[in-house]
């Protein structure tokens, strides 16, 4: 039952279905971090030079240049662990060790700058996170890129 007064509860300009707003929720984080708008499916207009933008960025960073390749990421980000699957290897290795062990072993990795970072993200959430790990953000950006696959045409639908 709505409580009387809460916008929040009927406030959606575009006519979006139940399925749509969970899909702008779960890539909320990602989409903040892009300085995206939340209120609409896309996150920004869909102007030329943005569509152009999309292409580009699912071409350069995940390797996404049709509808195929747009699947199979999400088959590796969904079904087979995509950065998860990392993750949890880190997280179980260093859960093997003392707060020391765990310290020096992360700076071995000092000079490679990506798996450092990577390892610091684990060590640094290793109290907080459940055994799902960062499970919801391989989700959240593939549904992010099939919000802007649809647009840009390599996606059809986000949710059946």
């Amino acid at each position: 039952m709505k409580k009387p007064g809460n916008k929040l509860n009927t406030y959606n300009p575009d006519q979006l279905t139940a399925a749509e707003l969970w899909a702008i929720g779960l890539s909320s984080m990602l989409s903040c971090q892009n300085h995206e708008r939340l209120d609409t499916l896309f996150g920004c207009a869909q102007t030329e030079e943005n569509i152009e933008a999309w292409k580009q960025s699912h071409q350069r960073y995940w390797g996404v240049t049709d509808h195929d390749s747009l699947l199979d990421m999400g088959k590796w980000l969904v079904d087979e662990g995509g950065h998860n699957a990392g993750f949890m290897s880190r997280l179980n290795y260093l859960r093997l060790l003392t707060d020391k062990e765990q310290l020096i072993y992360i700076e071995q990795y000092k000079e490679d700058v990506d798996e450092y970072a990577r390892l610091q993200l684990v060590y640094n959430n290793i109290g907080k996170l459940n055994a799902a790990g960062i499970m919801s953000w391989d989700m959240g950006r593939y549904i992010n890129m099939l919000k802007k696959g649809i647009v840009i045409g390599y996606s059809w639908k986000i949710i059946k």
